[in-house]
């Protein structure tokens, strides 16, 4: 075989003799190699839209760079490699600087990214969104995931403008917010749970997955009310700390005419004060719980309590709360998911007979009712054996299939 020529590797780069094929699965498997892609970029033009692919697949852009939509607008082709997008704050001399952003700068630079799926607002508490409006003329766009991270409890103006920047999107698959914890900080606080990270409570809202959030949810849930995502909210999970929240869970819901999971989490109040005959009806009554009934395109609902008022003394209370609640729920609904603490909680949520009359009459009123699935927080086969006896013979229909599981089989979200 003869020796190749001494200038091989230059009539290689020039005339690119390799085919395309082998060169975008070369470059594939250095998809990680930022060294290896730049150097890739470099052997020709042919070999540079596939380097820059992967090398513009993921950008960080500090917040005060007033020059990032001009780039894209110089650079249409590498604009439309970019898939996920993140804005973060400058740190000088170790610590972060607060800066202004501005708002009405936001969707300009995101309908820009045609290809974006991914948008991150990091470290919002060093953030102050500028006060200038998004404008109405704006077109709305898509998004696979929004997020906006470590956002002050107290920051008003960080919420209100979160909340303009949600009327531009049109669909979002996944929007995930973490608080900085503070005064009014999340009732999550248990050093061993896995949503507390650094001080900071993580929540998640996703629109067409999943929404859940801190004591906020009245705000995100207005806020995605009015904003058009609302069209394709497929399912809602959200922590309830009182009925201003159940209230405002409820009326999303029925904004969202496509809604097929609704997750309740109650955390420590009660509706006990709420009776549950006709008489002297209060709000919860009189209100919320009845538009609960109009969700009609609901297909799952799933209850449980919160781990705090599952520790406290008044767990018994929501597990009332879980039975009234199931006393509204639609027709519609083919199956329930009840999420109980451990034994002791679990035999607690239908220990009362009082409950367990309201259990067995909301669940024989539910005509198109298939399933019962029960999670509790032991892998104890016998207890969980006891339990489903003892629901098949006071609580559960006998047309409906009834599960009784270990939680960690349960709905994760």
């Amino acid at each position: 075989m003869a020796a190749p020529s001494p200038n091989y590797k230059t009539q290689l780069g020039l005339n690119c003799d390799v085919p395309q094929e082998l060169v975008d699965h070369v470059i594939d498997h250095h998809h990680a190699d930022r060294e290896t892609l730049k150097a890739c970029s470099l052997v020709s033009r042919a070999w540079t839209p596939s380097s820059q692919l992967h090398l513009f697949e993921s950008v960080s852009v500090p917040y005060s760079a007033p020059d990032f939509l001009a780039f894209l607008d110089a650079s249409p082709r590498i604009a439309q490699y970019i898939r996920r997008l993140r804005f973060f704050p400058e740190i000088r001399k170790g610590r972060l600087v607060t800066i202004i952003c501005p708002l009405h700068m936001i969707p300009p630079v995101l309908h820009r990214l045609t290809n974006l799926t991914s948008f991150e607002l990091d470290n919002m508490c060093t953030v102050c969104l500028c006060k200038s409006p998004i404008g109405g003329a704006t077109t709305s766009f898509s998004l696979g995931a929004l997020s906006i991270q470590d956002v002050a409890d107290y920051d008003r103006d960080a919420r209100e403008g979160i909340s303009q920047l949600l009327n531009t999107i049109s669909s979002v698959k996944r929007f995930d917010v973490a608080y900085k914890s503070g005064q009014n900080g999340s009732f999550r606080d248990d050093p061993q749970d896995p949503d507390k990270q650094d001080g900071f409570t993580r929540s998640t809202i996703a629109v067409q997955e999943t929404f859940f959030d801190t004591p906020r949810a009245t705000f995100w849930c207005r806020a995605l009310l009015f904003s058009p995502s609302v069209n394709t909210l497929r399912t809602l999970v959200i922590v309830i700390y009182n009925l201003t929240d159940l209230q405002a869970a409820v009326r999303l819901a029925m904004g969202s005419k496509v809604l097929h999971h609704l997750y309740l989490e109650m955390g420590p109040f009660s509706l006990k004060n709420v009776p549950r005959d006709g008489g002297g009806a209060g709000p919860a009554r009189r209100i919320v719980l009845p538009e609960l009934l109009k969700c009609d395109s609901l297909h799952t609902i799933s209850l449980t309590a919160t781990d705090v008022a599952i520790k406290a003394d008044y767990y018994q209370r929501v597990c009332g709360d879980i039975a009234d609640l199931l006393m509204y729920v639609p027709p519609t609904v083919k199956q329930v998911d009840i999420i109980s603490g451990g034994e002791d909680e679990a035999r607690k949520l239908f220990m009362a007979n009082v409950d367990r009359e309201v259990y067995k009459s909301a669940l024989e009123k539910m005509q198109g009712l298939q399933e019962v699935r029960v999670f509790v927080k032991t892998n104890d086969q016998k207890v969980l054996d006891e339990i489903e006896a003892d629901l098949v013979q006071t609580v559960v229909p006998r047309r409906v299939q009834l599960t009784v599981a270990t939680s960690s089989k349960g709905p994760i979200f």
